[in-house]
Parts: C-alpha cells; structure tokens; sequence
C-alpha cells in the first residue's frame, strides 16, 4: 500500500509541487509563529534580568514585590550593614550565584526649586552592578564621581537640563524631614528593551550619594543577584538554597523573589505578545486547513476515474481511504521538512544580522522589546508538525470517504 502510495505521489508532478508548496509554506510560517513566541518570552525575561532586577532579589518583606512601584523614601525599610555582610557571606555558599550587588531605591523629586518632576532613584555599587546587570553596567563608569547622575533623555528634557548640568534630588526621609542632594548630570539612561515607560522616569546615582541624602551611614533596601549561565532554569533551586541559608529568626524580615515575581508588569505584556503570537498559529492553521481542504478536493476530482478503476478491482472503502492517507502523509513529510528547513536557515539569518528590530512603539509590544531574537522551540515545531499532519490526514480521509462513496459508474465517467 505504501509503494503504490509512493508511486502516485511522484505520478503526477504538479499536483505533488502544489501539495507539497501549500504544506512547506505553512510550516515556515508556524515555525517563525513559535519562534516568534519563544523570543518575545525570552526578551521580556532578559530584559528585567539584564536591565532592572537581576535574576534574584532578597529585600525585606514590607517591600514592594514589584520593581516598577515606587517605594515612599520616608518609609524604607533597610537591611542593615551587618545583615548585609553576614548575607553577602551566606551567599558565597550557594550554588549558582555568579555576583551580588547591594541597592537602594526610593521615589523622590528631582530638578530644581523652579520645577521638578516625581522619579524612581536607584542609587547602585558601580564596582558591582555591572556583574548583575550588565546593560546598567555600561551606563556606570561616569558614577565613580559621587556627585555625578544618570538621567533619563526624557526627564532631562522635561527638566531642561543637558550634561553637565545640575540636578536636586529632593527626598523626604526616615526622620519624617526633606533633604536635598545637588548632583550633576554624567549621561543619560536609555533602556534596551521594551521597558521604556519606566526608564523615563529613573535617575541612577552611586549608593553613598543616596545614603547622604537619606541620613544612612549602610545598609540598603535590597541585594540583587545574577546566576551563572545554565543555572536560570534551576532559579527554584537556587531560591531555595538562598531561603534555607536565610532562615535564622534575625532574618526573618526578608523575602526572596525572582524577576518573574517582581515584574509583574512585563509579565502582563508576555501575556499579550504571547497570546498574539497563539493567534497567528491559530490564523495559520486556518488558513492551511482550508488551502488544503481545496486542493485535496481539486485533486480528488481529478482523480474520480482512478478511484472508480480501484473499486471496481476489488478495492474496499476502507483501504482507498488508507491509500490517500499515505499520499498526503508522504506530501506532508516532505512538504514540512522543506518548509523547516528553510524556516530554520532564515531565522539563522535573523539572528546572525542583529534580530528584529522594532521600529515603533507598537512592534516593541508585539515583539516584546527592541530588538527580538526569534528562539526555536523543537517542542513547538513537533507540536506544529503533528497539527499539520493530522489536519491535511483529517481533511483527506473526510473527503476521500465521501468520494469513494458515489456510485461506481459515476465515478468511471467523470460525472459528479
């Protein structure tokens, strides 16, 4: 059965090129669909992890899980000097934590006394931020000067300040007073991913510079940590460990949180690109079942008179039908392979030249950052094969069936 259905595939080219293209077109475009899926993903989590958070964060647990709210500064609550050093050693133990990095991070005012605008102040270790977040990294070197900031364009140009220029961070602090901090703008603050709402409203300074300002001699509102590559898959395990060395009753005011707990917001936008990239699947399969379900028709049709030549030498319904199935499914296994093929060299070829590249707010969105690199899931590309495959089966059988059910005569004379 399977020679034979060897055989009338390759009988006629034409029909067999069109079969094959309509089914190579498909997988490409659900194999870009999925990859597509797999970048946004993977771009929303390295942004927060090479950006804002790190992979983990400890803080104390009256904090705000997410990063993207505004902590009041007269109310911070801080881990002390001494609870940092004993933690920063704790965390040398545990494997998997490549670096670690004290911060603060507070809301204030910031510009002058004629005009001012609410910002996010995170206040940083230059020496060790980069280890963790290594696109704040870049950013830090004008930070080894104390008195030196970095500004967002957008809040220097709201401010109208340029570089050089001087800013006042107006904060109120633990001792329920205002105090200012005059500091000079060293560069401004661009986000590489799609986090730029928040971005525009972040001033980075060194740490001692905030401490000053905040009255604060040590201490800090939270420890960011960066994994070694390979261990972000195991960021249960890791948080576990990191838990279990915490859990002495002096340390009980601390929580630990991955960036999948405090980026609340970009996992709404995962949702969204996510639930966009389910819907091209969706489209795509549609749109092949229906091409398919034609071209199978036209094919049957021009193929009454070989199906009414199998009946009437003794060939069952049954196995007509099974015939016609391993058409398709050989078409299938060639067609999806093609189209896999080429799927997988293109998105090669997008990622050797820099990755997609949003060009406006809303491909940021869809692509879940401005620069998405598509991921190829080998699960998904099953999963699509095996939706190609048993739609093209499912719709053949269907109409073979009903084919192969008209009478025999008709069928010999090419009559409907």
């Amino acid at each position: 059965m399977f020679n034979l259905a060897f055989r009338n595939v390759f009988r006629n080219r034409w029909r067999f090129i069109l079969s094959a293209f309509v089914v190579a077109v498909t997988s490409f475009l659900l194999v870009y669909a999925t990859a597509q899926i797999s970048g946004v993903s993977n771009t929303l989590a390295k942004g927060m992890s090479d950006t804002l958070t790190g992979h983990i964060q400890i803080k104390p647990k009256s904090a705000p899980i997410d990063f993207f709210e505004n902590p009041s500064s007269r109310r911070l609550e801080l881990i002390s000097a001494e609870d940092l050093d004993r933690i920063m050693k704790t965390l040398l133990v545990v494997e998997g934590i490549e670096a670690v990095t004290p911060r603060i991070r507070f809301g204030s005012d910031i510009g002058d006394d004629e005009r001012s605008v609410p910002a996010l102040v995170m206040a940083v270790d230059p020496a060790h931020e980069g280890l963790v977040v290594p696109d704040l990294g870049k950013l830090l070197g004008p930070l080894s000067d104390s008195g030196s900031a970095l500004i967002s364009k957008y809040l220097a140009d709201k401010l109208k300040k340029g570089k050089g220029e001087e800013v006042v961070v107006l904060t109120h602090t633990s001792k329920d007073t205002v105090n200012a901090g005059l500091y000079r703008i060293a560069g401004f603050a661009e986000a590489p991913v799609l986090i730029d709402e928040f971005m525009n409203s972040l001033f980075i300074v060194d740490i001692n510079s905030a401490r000053k300002i905040l009255y604060m001699s040590d201490g800090a509102t939270e420890m960011a940590i960066r994994l070694k590559p390979g261990y972000e898959t195991q960021i249960k395990r890791v948080i576990a460990d990191i838990e279990s060395h915490l859990s002495q009753p002096q340390r009980d005011y601390l929580a630990v949180y991955s960036y999948t707990d405090v980026a609340k917001s970009v996992g709404n936008i995962s949702g969204i690109a996510t639930g966009i990239g389910i819907i091209q699947v969706g489209v795509i399969m549609l749109v092949m079942l229906v091409i398919i379900l034609i071209v199978t028709k036209m094919g049957l049709y021009e193929r009454r008179v070989e199906i009414g030549t199998l009946i009437s030498i003794g060939m069952t319904r049954g196995r007509l039908v099974s015939l016609f199935m391993s058409e398709v499914t050989i078409k299938v296994l060639i067609g999806y392979g093609v189209g896999l093929i080429f799927a997988l060299l293109f998105l090669q070829g997008i990622r050797e030249n820099g990755g997609v590249k949003a060009q406006t707010q809303v491909e940021q969105y869809l692509y879940g950052g401005k620069i998405m690199y598509p991921i190829v899931d080998s699960e998904r590309i099953l999963f699509g094969f095996l939706l190609v495959m048993f739609a093209a089966v499912l719709t053949t059988a269907a109409t073979c069936w009903k084919a192969s059910g008209e009478e025999v005569v008709q069928l010999l004379t090419g009559k409907k």
